[in-house]
């Protein structure tokens, strides 16, 4: 190894300079701190001295440094140029990082700065940012309860409370009107529906246990509506009232307590519950049925009895006989009796006619006269010989002197075993029912046909009990009644009245018209609602959505909406929604934003209609972004990035600011402060931190090269540049000259290079005088070393300290360019390098248009394509119209052609620039169809009733209908565009008319008020013009013709003529229709000379041919008999015995043989009587003539006597009654026989019966009448009209 020369002896001086160039080579070591001398230099403006970069160096390479918070490059052996820099200049990266602006504290508190949210969240933190929270419920934004300022919440607005459950800025449109109690329900981003089960809560018009109290059960008619909740009862008991305790009714009797009713059935009984009050418990009674009677026995079989008597009367009341049942016990049958009424004695007889003997001549001789018509005879007293008179037998009333009787039996007036009243123990079947009891046949023959007939306003009738009274609360005018016609409560609103049991009183109950729903309210009109989701749900749910209406009021029609089921957003009125899912929203139903948020990542949705695209991001600088899942590392280059902890924390680099360069081994996230500042030779590196130790620095030293004239810089004093330079032998070059001592005349200036700098204008054309470092002495003043970077006001940074001609210039901040290479560089002021985070944050770029330095504050914000706008020195208000452009990578959300493909017109309500505005352009249908539709095209409708309501004042054509006269309702019931000219005109109430595509002509059918005419009739109205009214008809249903106007019409039909049945014509015979207005009357009459009818069905027809030849016979003093009253010529005459004696001759007198006197005696045959003699040959002048039956008369001693007839109880061809048996054709119709003159024949007439009238008719039925408002009868009006209204 060679050893090193040893070092010379130098003089002081010499060893000074020579440690100063060579420290180490002989050994020497020197360390001169220049600060100890110069350190007032940069005290005096308030700096710090440091002399730590060449502390063996005596070449004033000490530097002034600025002292915190100031800042600034350090300045060599002079004050450095130090700028206050602000709270927020220094530390605003760490708010602008987060997203939030910085506000600075005052000028007393150093590094005090906060960060605040931007709005509309709020939120702010001193020192770092802020935990940002955007309260919907109380801010107004786009997506909150409230968008504009001064409205009212929607929620408050519907009477509400808003409730924001994450108050993130990222969970948006998350908040939710909440119905206040005791109402329930919510809804999100908009009102919600309340409902109340009004049940089972406690408020002012809740049923707060009213039902309960009563024992009935509560129930609830619409969750939606107020008090509209019911009592019912608890079976088995019946009965409803809305908002009130019900009357509850409990027939024991019913199907659902079948016992008591089989108790009474198996013993023959009917069970009834007098008092169906369902407090009333244990009061059903079986009762006896007729024929049986009895009292009614209480929760027990009654003691029922039979009076066969109610059976059997007729038997004996035939002969004039009373009937008697001795043992009325059920199990005694057939031990009825027919007995005699006095006078008239005999035993009784047992189930047959008794035999008994009259009492007195007259009834000896006479009785059978009353026996004949099963009347008794009662002879009188004895001075009245040859008087009786005939009796009806009881119950029957009448009498009638030496004739039989007419008998009237009006079975509701009196006492007996057929009547209403079966003794004077019991009670009148009809009026203990409060029924009216009616016999519409009092004849003595006519029984067991009363009946009951229930008392207006209720209806029914039973014959022989009491009715079952019915009452149709609907139709009928009552206290508990709906009310008939106009008045009727439900029809009134516009529903349908049910009668739910006619037999019970008070259950009537108004329903619901389809589609109107709600349940039927008891005795009061429904609260009906209109859901609209009953018939569109499938809309909504084909699509998996729910359907909703929000106002279920009969009045609001198509506002129902599909709406996207949480967490999913979106509302369609009338049509599917379009559903939008923010899958990073801090839902309770989404996670998300968890996965970002555990690994401080920011969860990120791009696209809020598509599925699964959800990212992470990792936050600012740092980078890296990921789909469905987090990001696995996030990239952080700390040498490049501006971060609290880069080397570049928001001043500058720190290891450029000392000429080192900067490494980050590990750019990750995670891997914080572990930056590097190396040498630019590699000599030393600095942790997070410069280096210290490195070479030698050519901006602030001088190198040989310098010295020896090489490479010099070619730059004036000024930084001009001059067009020389210099080469190793130090020749002129460029043109230029170079005397010995450096100074270099410059023949021509760089004149391209000054003209673009302003301090050098001077310079152009003009000649230079360059200087080079070599020439300036070392001892020269601190002024003469000059560095070529700092005269441009520039930085020096030697790249590699171990190489030479690695130095350059580069601009100071915030002044930027192209460094320059071994010389000064072109510095612009670009401001955008400052505030461009400010853009940035807005989405938006930084565009400075003068680079000037003198050129500030006119950095401008521009908005990124598709969007519009700028601003200077601060961000734009962009205005972005999304119909206006295509959807691609600058704008997803806009519209494109979408719309004008579907020949609809773009509207974007709100272009600014921003999230919550962006995709919420929709298409609108264009006029006159009407619809819009959010992201997609609409679903058109063509309203064709709509007009545009200023064409009046245009004095154009408006709505036909709403310009007829008078105004009428227009409706389109289909909004297809495609269906067209389908709009009818509705005429007002009480019209219904409509016209399709035409004003209608509005005729009003006042039958179309229900309720006008009976069930059975048809209502017409002949005229149906507006004005005329009162005027509609009732008619009867056909065959029928009868109609009657404003009134229902007494329906007749002559079953004659319509009735396939009847066949008497087909038989020779006549068919008679007595009763018009009653089916199943009519029956067939045979033909005089016939006589004989039959009820549905043909006669069997008989005639007596005496009644035209019985003169034959009386002529001759005989009789006239026909044996055969069916069958033609079977007449013949008969010799009256014991007086005359004779074979019978047919179809001719007979030849008698008289006893006595009446021998040839013609005087009685000539008067049409019978000759006959008592039989005393010797007595002369004792023969009398006598009536031959059926006439009636005293006998006359010699001579004619006078006959009589009554025609309308005995039987004889000119009779009402031609045969034995026949009922006679007054009673058949129901009517009174009179015979006014019993000496004539054919002198009977037919009356009418009370309460019916009409003019008699000889010979025949007369034609009878009913007026029920001026008659009194069970069915007549009886004064209600009267009482009712003065107009009726």
């Amino acid at each position: 190894m060679t050893r090193a020369p040893p070092c010379p002896r130098l003089a002081p001086r010499a060893a000074l300079l020579l440690a100063l160039h060579a420290p180490l080579v002989c050994g020497v070591s020197i360390f001169i701190d220049e600060c100890e001398r110069n350190a007032d230099v940069c005290h005096k403006v308030g700096q710090e001295c440091d002399d730590s970069h060449n502390p063996y160096n005596l070449g004033n390479d000490w530097m002034c440094v600025c002292v915190a918070p100031e800042t600034g490059e350090p300045s060599r052996a002079s004050p450095a140029q130090c700028v206050s820099l602000g709270d927020c200049e220094r530390h605003g990266h760490v708010c602008n990082d987060a997203g939030q602006t910085c506000e600075a504290g005052d000028d007393t508190n150093d590094g005090e700065f906060t960060c605040h949210c931007l709005p509309p969240s709020v939120g702010a933190h001193a020192g770092g940012p802020a935990a940002c929270e955007l309260h919907e419920c109380t801010t107004v934004c786009a997506s909150c309860a409230m968008t504009t300022q001064g409205q009212q919440n929607v929620c408050e607005a519907a009477g509400q409370e808003c409730v924001d459950r994450f108050p993130s800025p990222t969970s948006t449109r998350d908040w939710r009107c909440r119905c206040i109690a005791p109402y329930t329900g919510r809804a999100r981003a908009q009102p919600a529906t309340c409902s109340i089960d009004e049940c089972d809560t406690t408020c002012s018009h809740c049923a707060n246990g009213k039902c309960a109290a009563a024992g009935q059960r509560c129930v609830e008619g619409s969750l939606e509506a107020m008090s509209d909740w019911v009592c019912e009862c608890v079976a088995p008991a019946t009965g409803a009232a809305p908002t009130a305790a019900a009357l509850c009714l409990l027939d024991e009797c019913a199907s659902n307590d079948a016992a008591n009713r089989k108790t009474c059935a198996e013993a023959g009984q009917r069970c009834e519950d007098p008092d169906t009050h369902a407090d009333a418990v244990g009061d059903w009674q079986c009762q006896c049925i007729l024929p049986q009677a009895g009292s009614p026995a209480t929760a027990a079989v009654a003691a029922c009895e039979e009076d066969e008597c109610v059976t059997h009367t007729d038997t004996c009341a035939a002969v004039g006989q009373h009937c008697n049942d001795p043992d009325k016990a059920v199990a005694a049958l057939g031990d009825w009796q027919c007995e005699c009424i006095p006078p008239a004695g005999g035993d009784p007889q047992t189930a047959a006619p008794a035999v008994c003997i009259d009492v007195g001549m007259d009834c000896l001789d006479h009785g059978h006269v009353c026996h004949e018509q099963g009347q008794t005879c009662d002879p009188g007293t004895p001075e009245d010989d040859g008087a009786f008179e005939c009796g009806c037998p009881p119950p029957a009333l009448g009498t009638n002197q030496n004739a039989a009787a007419t008998c009237a039996l009006d079975e509701c007036a009196v006492v007996c075993t057929t009547c209403a009243q079966t003794s004077d123990a019991s009670e009148h079947a009809c009026t203990a029912a409060q029924q009216d009891c009616v016999d519409p046949h009092t004849s003595s023959t006519s029984t067991h046909n009363w009946h009951c007939a229930c008392r207006a306003p209720y209806t029914g009738e039973a014959v022989g009990e009491p009715a079952a009274c019915t009452i149709d609360e609907c139709a009928a005018t009552c206290v508990h009644c709906a009310g008939a016609g106009a008045s009727n409560v439900c029809r009134a609103a516009g529903q349908r009245c049910v009668e739910r049991r006619m037999s019970t009183p008070s259950d009537w109950q108004c329903e619901c018209v389809a589609p109107q729903t709600a349940r039927p309210a008891a005795m009061a009109a429904a609260v009906c609602v209109l859901d609209e989701c009953v018939g569109n749900e499938a809309t909504c749910t084909e699509v998996g959505q729910t359907c909703s209406d929000p106002d279920t009021s009969v009045g609001s029609t198509g506002d129902w909406v599909c709406e996207c089921i949480a967490p999913e957003e979106g509302v369609e009125v009338a049509a599917a929604a379009t559903c939008a899912l923010n899958e990073c929203a801090r839902d309770a139903d989404l996670t998300y934003w968890q996965t970002c948020d555990d690994v401080g990542q920011v969860c990120v949705d791009p696209d809020v209609e598509a599925r699964g695209d959800w990212q992470c991001l990792c936050q600012r600088p740092a980078e890296g972004e990921a789909t469905a899942h987090a990001v696995e590392e996030c990239i952080l280059d700390e040498c490049d990035a501006v971060c609290w902890s880069c080397a570049d924390a928001g001043s500058g680099s720190a290891c450029a600011a000392e000429g080192q360069a900067c490494e980050d081994p590990v750019k990750t996230d995670t891997a914080r402060e572990d930056w590097l500042c190396v040498c630019a030779n590699g000599a030393a590196v600095g942790n997070a931190a410069p280096a210290q130790g490195c070479a030698l620095d050519e901006c602030t030293g001088i190198s040989s090269a310098a010295r020896s004239c090489e490479h010099v810089p070619r730059y004036s004093v000024d930084g001009c540049r001059c067009a020389c330079g210099w080469d190793a032998r130090g020749v002129a070059c460029d043109g230029g000259c170079c005397d010995v001592d450096g100074v270099e005349a410059c023949a021509v200036a760089d004149d391209e290079f000054n003209r673009a700098k302003p301090q050098c204008a001077a310079a152009v054309g003009a000649q230079q005088v360059c200087r080079r470092w070599s020439d300036v002495p070392a001892d020269a003043p601190a002024a003469e070393h000059r560095n070529v970077c700092t005269d441009a006001e520039q930085r020096c940074v030697d790249v590699d300290e171990a190489a030479l001609e690695t130095w350059h210039c580069e601009c100071l901040l915030p002044l930027t360019g192209d460094m320059g290479v071994l010389m000064p560089t072109m510095c612009v002021l670009d401001e955008c390098s400052l505030r461009r985070a400010v853009c940035a944050l807005a989405g938006q770029d930084c565009f400075d248009p003068d680079t000037s330095a003198a050129s500030t504050d006119d950095w401008t914000c521009t908005c990124r394509a598709p969007a519009a706008g700028a601003a200077v020195a601060a961000a734009a208000a962009c205005v972005l119209d999304e119909c206006a452009h295509a959807p691609g990578d600058h704008c997803t959300t806009c519209a494109g052609s979408t719309c004008a493909a579907a020949n609809q017109t773009c509207h974007d309500p709100s272009t600014d620039d921003y999230g919550a505005s962006l995709g919420d352009w929709v298409c609108q249908c264009v006029a006159p169809l009407v619809g819009e539709r959010l992201r997609s095209a609409a679903l058109c409708t063509l309203n064709e009733c709509l007009v545009d309501p200023t064409c009046r004042d245009r004095g154009e054509p408006c709505n036909a209908c709403e310009d007829a006269a008078p105004p009428q309702r227009c409706q389109d019931p289909t909004d297809s565009p495609a269906s067209t000219a389908d709009w009818t005109c509705a005429c007002p109430a009480p019209s219904a008319s409509t016209a399709v595509a035409a004003v209608a002509s509005c005729a009003f059918d006042e039958c179309s008020v229900g309720g006008r005419c009976p069930m059975g009739q048809t209502c017409f109205d002949p005229d149906q013009a507006p004005g005329s009214l009162g005027d509609w008809e009732c008619r009867c249903a056909a065959p029928s013709e009868s109609k009657a106007v404003v009134a229902a019409a007494v329906c007749e039909v002559d079953e004659c003529i319509h009735d396939a049945r009847v066949n008497c014509t087909a038989n020779g015979q006549r068919c008679v229709d007595p009763d018009h207005q009653h089916d199943e009357d009519w029956y067939c009459e045979c033909v005089l000379p016939y006589h004989g009818s039959q009820e549905l069905g043909v006669a069997v027809c008989e005639h007596d041919e005496c009644a035209e030849n019985a003169t034959t016979c009386t002529s001759h003093g005989q009789e006239c008999h026909d044996d055969d009253l069916t069958a033609a010529d079977t007449w013949y005459c008969r010799c009256i015995a014991p007086d005359e004696t004779g074979d019978d001759v047919l179809m001719a007198a007979a030849t008698c043989e008289a006893t006595a006197e009446c021998v040839d005696n013609t005087v009685c045959s000539d008067a049409g009587q019978h000759c006959h003699d008592e039989g005393d040959e010797a007595l002369l002048n004792n023969w009398v003539c006598q009536c031959i039956a059926p006439y009636h008369g005293d006998d006359t001693l010699v001579g004619p006597t006078t006959c009589e007839i009554d025609e309308c109880t005995e039987v004889c061809p000119t009779c009402q009654k031609v045969s034995m048996g026949d009922e006679g054709v007054c009673e058949h119709h129901g009517q009174g026989c009179v015979d006014a003159d019993r000496g004539a024949e054919s002198s009977w007439e037919c009356t009418c019966t009370a309460p019916k009238t009409g003019e008699p008719k000889v010979g025949g039925a007369a034609t009878c009448a009913l007026d029920e408002c001026d008659a009194e009868c069970a069915t007549c009006e009886k004064g209600v009209c009267d009482t009712a209204m003065p107009a009726q």
